[in-house]
C-alpha cells in the first residue's frame, strides 16, 4: 500500500479526499433562518442546513470543490485567512454573528493593553 492510498483509508472507513473543502458551524436559528442568510450571502458552495442535535438551532455543512478554488477567491476576499478553508469558517463565523447578535465580533483596531 502507498503512502498516497494509506492517507485515503483508515481501516475500512473511508476518509474524504483532498478535492473537497468542507467546514460547518451551529448557529442557534431554526433551518429556515439559516438556509434564508446562506442563500442571501451569495458565497459559493453546497451548503446542508439540518436541525442541530437538542433542538439547539441548526448545524450548517459547506463544502467547496477544491478545483474550483481559483474562483472562489474573489468571493472569499472580504474573510480572514491564508487558505480558501480559513476563509470559509470565517465566512461562516461572520454569518453566525450576524444571525445570532446582530454584528461580527472583532478586536481588530484595538490596542493591546501594554504599556510602552
Amino acid at each position: 500500500m502507498t503512502n498516497a492510498q494509506m492517507l485515503d483509508t483508515h481501516g475500512t472507513a473511508a476518509i474524504p479526499g483532498d478535492d473537497v473543502i468542507s467546514r460547518s458551524m451551529q448557529i442557534f436559528k431554526t433551518v429556515a433562518e439559516v438556509n434564508r442568510a446562506w442563500e442571501g450571502t451569495g458565497l459559493p458552495g453546497e451548503a446542508e442546513v439540518k436541525p442541530a442535535p437538542g433542538n439547539r438551532g441548526a448545524v450548517i455543512k459547506v463544502d467547496l470543490r477544491k478545483d474550483d478554488e481559483a474562483s472562489y477567491e474573489h468571493a472569499f476576499s472580504p474573510y480572514k485567512g491564508m487558505s480558501t478553508s480559513q476563509r470559509l469558517e470565517s465566512a461562516l463565523r461572520a454569518l453566525k454573528g450576524t444571525m445570532e447578535a446582530g454584528e461580527v465580533a472583532t478586536v481588530e483596531g484595538q490596542s493591546s493593553g501594554r504599556q510602552e
